[in-house]
C-alpha cells in the first residue's frame, strides 16, 4: 500500500495510491473522525491501517494522478509516486 499527501484545488489531503488512481482517504472513510494526513494514519496505528486495507477496494470514483500535486507545500518540488510512503 502506498500512502501519499497531495494538494488539489487548494486543499491538502492524504490518499491511497493505486494503479487505478488515488483514493482520497477522508472522503472514502465511512466512520466518524477520518485521518487527514499520513502522519495521523501512522500515529493511529494498526487499527487505522486495517481500515485502509478495506478502502483499497473502494469502488467510487478515484482521482487521476494528473489532477493533483504531490506533497503539501506548493513551493516544494513534486514527489514522484515511487517516493511516496510505502506500508
Amino acid at each position: 500500500m502506498k500512502l501519499v499527501t497531495y494538494s488539489h484545488n487548494g486543499s491538502t489531503s492524504c490518499a491511497i495510491l493505486t494503479e487505478a488512481g488515488l483514493i482520497d482517504i477522508p472522503q472514502a472513510w465511512e466512520r466518524v473522525n477520518p485521518p487527514h494526513s499520513v502522519k495521523e494514519i501512522l500515529l493511529r496505528g494498526h487499527s487505522c491501517l486495517s481500515k485502509l486495507i478495506e478502502l483499497e477496494g473502494y469502488d467510487r470514483r478515484r482521482m487521476d494522478e494528473d489532477q493533483v500535486r504531490y506533497g503539501n507545500r506548493p513551493h516544494e518540488p513534486l514527489l514522484q509516486p515511487a517516493m511516496a510512503a510505502q506500508i
